[in-house]
């Protein structure tokens, strides 16, 4: 994908793709191993490789290389591979935090996805001492903060559930096939989510107003708390800022609270307000160890 890419529109025949995988990874890659990767990231990715029957020439699809869905794809993936295949050559040299969920069953529940299969999971979750057995719909796969995370509806809840997959005890995939609903985006139906929260029926989004100082707000500016951000104005030493999101989920007071007193939300009041409440019960908890350890 990566080599796919770089090389734009000119594009690269099947002998040049198999020795820049050959030179890499120092394995053969056979021709039906190529299409079944192919196939494989269309499918799950809706990245467009497509080959010039003139030249026999592939190519990264203009449509893909604009919408940047390759270009997301291989920043995901691409660090991963090279850590696992070019370890000998860049040993002390890359670090990349280790994501404890994702390599169990990542694997199963794609090969799932691929086939609109069902899963039987064993889930556990930290309000439960033991695992519940669950029959799901492998929706869609999404990772957040080094988790991944699994979008499916279940059978025995009648509804889409979110799973975290350091959760699931265990995982079969059943020869049972679901229909994925026409038109499921996970994109687009987390729109106004913040982290991995599952908005529920009639929640809306609104209008989040803050404002960063000094360096802080340069910093949200080059990396935005949320897809929605926009910077509304530059006043004094201040940067105002807007983000369209869903005020239900602790997801977003989680991502707040990490700025302390480097932001300030100036709107809506609900949102200031519980923040305000979590920094006076932040404030309350060291001020009570504090006068513990002077009374001692």
């Amino acid at each position: 994908m990566q080599v796919l890419l770089a090389s734009g529109d000119k594009g690269l025949s099947l002998n040049e793709i198999t020795d820049k995988y050959e030179s890499r990874f120092g394995t053969e890659l056979a021709r039906r191993t190529f299409v079944n990767h192919r196939n494989a990231v269309q499918e799950i990715f809706g990245v467009d490789i497509v080959c010039d029957r003139r030249t026999n020439i592939y190519s990264v699809s203009a449509r893909s290389r604009m919408e940047g869905t390759a270009e997301r794809l291989v920043d995901s993936f691409t660090v991963n591979m090279v850590l696992e295949q070019g370890r000998g050559k860049l040993g002390g040299r890359l670090f990349v935090e280790n994501i404890p969920s994702g390599h169990k069953h990542l694997t199963s529940i794609i090969a799932a996805m691929l086939e609109n299969k069902c899963l039987e999971i064993a889930y556990c979750k930290y309000s439960s001492a033991a695992p519940e057995p669950l029959t799901v719909h492998p929706y869609a796969l999404k990772e957040d903060k080094r988790r991944w995370y699994l979008y499916a509806h279940c059978e025995e809840r009648s509804a889409l559930r979110c799973y975290s997959l350091d959760r699931i005890r265990q995982l079969h995939i059943l020869d049972k096939k679901f229909k994925l609903p026409e038109g499921f985006d996970l994109e687009e139906l987390l729109a106004t989510s913040f982290g991995t929260y599952l908005p529920q029926e009639g929640e809306k989004g609104c209008t989040i107003t803050f404002r960063a100082r000094g360096i802080q707000g340069r910093y949200i500016e080059d990396l935005p708390i949320h897809h929605s951000q926009t910077t509304l104005k530059k006043e004094g030493d201040w940067t105002y800022f807007s983000i369209f999101v869903n005020p239900d989920s602790n997801d977003l007071y989680f991502e707040l609270r990490k700025y302390g007193a480097l932001i300030e939300i100036l709107s809506p009041q609900s949102v200031r307000e519980r923040l305000g409440k979590d920094a006076d019960a932040v404030a309350e908890m060291y001020r009570e160890a504090r006068e513990e350890n002077n009374g001692k």
